[in-house]
């Protein structure tokens, strides 16, 4: 008895408990999720190809975390609340990178179905940028757990394979992906907007707001740092730099091209706009074209960051084609006025 007060009144008990519940939650709601969308006809917007995929992945991810919660260890500091060998650095260490890169692959799938239904070459193009990060941490972090497979490539193959630069080039990765998405985002309308005030205000206006706002900041911002950014990688080119570990990455100068290449192209886009909204705002009113970061006032609210807009009652009414990948939606019924003879 003496023991078990001592059990309940202890912070870690309470920790280690709370984990535990959470963790048991998660595995249910797997389980739900498994029954719901395993028998799936092929047709149904459930039985698409990816969410049996999904559905492995989720599990790697759901029950890694669960071990990772009932054996709970502080890796560095040689702690554990379950002495044996499953409470281990290298077991421990191994359930956690398998579930993060679950994680990670889950996110890559989410992306690439997004963009095949709403037809977001962005989003499709940064679902397979991720792909080689992807393939660059697992062989990274697998690397470190069998460091004879390691050794042998860098001896045989080359130095790519060392620890120090595959980190150095998943951050690469990290930065192209980024950068070179910003111009597109911007004609495609889809980065970040605080619509509190905008999304209130009448067609004109928006365009008056988004005239001043490219006039005043954004192109003059990239102008500017577009200017640092050139001496930035022409300094890295000229002096030859590496990386500040002496068994890092060589020619430094290329990644941060690539940033000024995605600042140039964040500035045409930039200007590609600026036209557009002169010619909405001084241009003929009677001429309609496709607007990169506007809406024709017919067309308010029928699409969101440049997207047509998707109704959850037609998803549920929608199948997923096989062959094209793509979502089917159901055929709008014909209006009563038009099915006259």
């Amino acid at each position: 008895m003496n023991l078990r007060v001592r059990a309940s009144s202890n912070p870690v008990a309470w920790w280690w408990a709370f984990l535990s519940l959470v963790s048991g939650t998660n595995v249910t709601v797997w389980f739900v999720l498994y029954r719901q969308f395993h028998d799936q006809p092929p047709g149904a917007l459930g039985g698409a190809p990816a969410t049996g995929s999904m559905l492995l992945l989720c599990a790697a991810y759901v029950f890694g975390c669960a071990f990772r919660s009932v054996l709970p260890r502080a890796d560095v500091q040689r702690i554990c609340l379950v002495d044996s060998w499953l409470s281990s650095v290298l077991v421990g260490r191994s359930v956690a990178t398998v579930a993060e890169i679950c994680f990670v692959a889950q996110w890559a799938i989410i992306l690439n179905q997004l963009g095949a239904m709403t037809g977001a070459e962005t989003t499709l193009n940064a679902a397979r940028v991720i792909v080689p990060l992807i393939v660059i941490t697992v062989f990274d972090v697998t690397a470190r757990k069998m460091v004879w497979i390691q050794i042998w490539l860098v001896e045989h193959v080359g130095r790519i394979f060392e620890s120090t630069l595959l980190q150095e080039l998943e951050w690469h990765v990290h930065t192209a992906l980024f950068a070179l998405v910003l111009g597109y985002g911007y004609i495609w309308n889809t980065h970040v907007r605080v619509d509190l005030i905008r999304e209130n205000l009448s067609f004109r206006k928006k365009a008056w707001l988004e005239l001043i706002g490219l006039t005043c900041f954004m192109i003059p911002y990239c102008m500017i740092v577009i200017w640092f950014a050139f001496i930035y990688a022409y300094d890295s080119w000229a002096i030859h730099e590496i990386s500040a570990s002496q068994v890092g990455l060589s020619h430094r100068w290329i990644i941060k091209s690539i940033l000024v290449f995605g600042l140039i192209v964040a500035l045409l886009s930039g200007v590609a706009v600026w036209l557009q909204v002169a010619m909405v705002l001084w241009g003929p009113q009677n001429i309609r074209f496709p607007l990169m970061t506007l809406e024709w006032p017919e067309e308010a609210g029928a699409k969101i960051e440049g997207k047509e807009r998707i109704k959850l009652e037609e998803l549920e009414q929608a199948t997923w084609d096989l062959e094209t990948e793509t979502l089917k939606r159901a055929p709008k019924p014909a209006s009563a006025a038009g099915t006259g003879d």
